[in-house]
């Protein structure tokens, strides 16, 4: 399975369901190279370079030539690289937010308010907007760039946005929707034929709530609108599909499913009972990406590290000989 992991569209909370999944399965995860800085590790590639299975050469896991299950970190998306690391059946899953609200929570918990020197209200007041990206890669249209469509001429390219769009039709399995979210949970089960305790899930890396964008005037919300306009083409193009989906689904269907789900929620039922020791399984779910990731990382190196024939205690030397022997 192979998830692109948009910026703030409730995707670190979709990510845990996979890293579960990998924990609980003992799967393989595609990871980036276990020495970079704390601060990395949750990403591959920067954040102006597209995805390429050459970023893995030196992790342990890629020189024991270990067979990947699962792709959920932060990238920018390359489908071919994507497609040539996890091989051939993989399924492909992505999340959406309406661009607006995407932007808003982007704005508050990437700080764009210094990059950008006034308020997110301010912004989008302003008569005119820059189309500056913050720190190289956070701005307008941000879930276009993280699909990969990496530069302001392309995304204010009508046709390269409709290509993009249609790339995405073709070969993403399941687009989920964040303001369809439990019925997002419902089609993820459906097309990986997992049972109700494997989408379980409770929010995740959520910022404070003010919801800023009701103080938005009618004259400002249409300018957030055109400044996002080609996430808009994106986000809209897959609310429709979404929609038929349900009807071809059965939306009474849908809200038996979802009642089930919740119903199987135990973590939240463990969460009204402090008395209680809490299952492994929610400590997990409630586990932030960073020490996820780093606990991944330890698990397969020592897999990895089997492998190679490497004991624990020894390193291994960038010309593949044992430093310990």
């Amino acid at each position: 399975m192979a998830y692109l992991k948009t910026h703030k569209t409730a995707s670190s909370t979709i990510q845990n369901i996979f890293l579960r999944h990998a924990i609980k399965n003992d799967l393989n995860v595609v990871l980036g190279p276990p020495e970079r800085e704390s601060g990395g590790l949750w990403t591959i590639g920067g954040p102006d370079d597209h995805y390429r299975r050459s970023m893995l050469v030196n992790t342990p896991w890629e020189k024991a030539g270990m067979v990947y299950d699962v792709f959920c970190l932060h990238s920018m998306w390359n489908q071919a690289e994507v497609e040539a690391t996890m091989g051939p059946g993989s399924a492909f899953v992505t999340i959406l937010r309406d661009p607006i609200s995407q932007f808003e929570s982007l704005w508050a918990y990437s700080g764009l308010t210094g990059c950008f020197n006034m308020s997110f209200l301010e912004f989008a007041h302003s008569e005119t907007k820059s189309k500056k990206r913050c720190s190289g890669t956070m701005g307008r249209d941000q879930q276009l760039w993280d699909l990969g469509l990496a530069s302001n001429q392309l995304l204010d390219d009508p046709s390269a946005v409709q290509g993009c769009v249609q790339e995405t039709e073709l070969h993403f399995d399941l687009v989920m929707l964040v303001d369809r979210f439990e019925e997002s949970l419902i089609f993820l089960k459906e097309l990986m034929c997992w049972e109700y305790s494997d989408i379980l899930s409770i929010k995740l890396n959520v910022g404070e709530k003010d919801d800023k964008i009701s103080k938005l005037s009618p004259k400002a919300k249409k300018s957030l609108e055109k400044y996002l306009e080609s996430d808009y083409v994106l986000y809209n193009h897959f609310k429709k599909l979404f929609e038929k989906k349900l009807d071809a689904f059965g939306r009474q269907r849908m809200q038996e499913e979802i009642a089930s789900l919740r119903m199987a929620n135990y973590c939240a039922q463990d969460a009204s009972n402090p008395g209680q020791t809490e299952r492994e399984e929610c400590r997990l779910m409630r586990m932030a990406e960073g020490p996820f990731v780093h606990s991944l990382i330890l698990k397969q190196t020592k897999k990895a590290n089997t492998i190679l024939g490497i004991k624990e205690g020894e390193e291994e030397n960038t010309d593949g000989t044992d430093s310990g022997k």
